[in-house]
């Protein structure tokens, strides 16, 4: 197995067959190696602006950092502050209250991936022709989720944490439930889909999958593909 050396993505976000409007939105950098999905909470007051307040606030920890030495601790943190930035915009605006989002990112380093997710967003590993999930789902009561960011001050808590080695080769998928509703019994689909399109096309090629399926959700995708030295 080849030493990691780089990075690169490709990533689609699309509104479904049946939505109106889109309340995903990711972040992809190869530069920092950061890559998220955010999934505003349907049902709830103003799930468009809770993801993108998270991606936003991310972003900002991101810029703000001692780049390259984003790792595990520097999600957890940028997590934690990404939910207090809702909690004071909803105070701000009462008509924003109860809105809430998941949220799922990465970083890629040194051959390690840090992994922070909270909700029903999902990260999956795929090598050679098997895909595995790392996350969690945080679905409580009812079909609801019972952890994420934003909705009231009780609700955060630290979230799902995580360290996995990647080599060169590995793919690693950020998608919010539009594309793993589809996919979750049995991931070893998205692999199978990646293996028949080039890099650049894989991110569309899987919401693509999404909406043959009937796209009944907003459908976000990043993939990312970890490259060995001398590709």
């Amino acid at each position: 197995m080849r030493k990691v050396s780089g990075l690169t993505h490709s990533a689609v976000t699309d509104v479904g067959r049946v939505r109106r409007r889109n309340e995903d939105v990711y972040l992809a950098d190869d530069a920092i190696g950061l890559y998220a999905v955010a999934d505003g909470m349907g049902g709830h007051a103003a799930g468009d602006v809770a993801s993108r307040f998270a991606i936003e606030a991310l972003a900002r920890e991101a810029r703000s950092a001692a780049w390259p030495r984003l790792h595990g601790g520097f999600l957890r943190a940028a997590f934690r502050r990404a939910h207090q930035a809702l909690l004071r915009d909803m105070r701000r605006h009462p008509e924003r209250e109860g809105m809430g989002t998941t949220l799922t990112a990465c970083t890629v380093s040194g051959g390690k991936l840090f992994l922070q997710h909270a909700g029903d967003s999902s990260l999956y590993l795929v090598r050679g022709s098997s895909c595995r999930r790392l996350t969690e789902r945080h679905n409580g009561w009812m079909g609801g989720l019972d952890r994420c960011l934003g909705v009231s001050r009780d609700m955060y808590w630290e979230g799902q944490s995580l360290e996995e080695d990647v080599v060169d080769g590995d793919a690693i998928v950020l998608a919010s439930d539009g594309l793993t509703g589809y996919t979750d019994e049995d991931p070893d689909i998205i692999a199978r889909v990646l293996a028949t399109v080039p890099a650049a096309d894989a991110a569309r090629a899987l919401v693509d999958y999404a909406l043959a399926k009937g796209g009944e959700d907003n459908a976000t995708v990043v993939v990312v593909h970890v490259l060995g030295e001398g590709v």
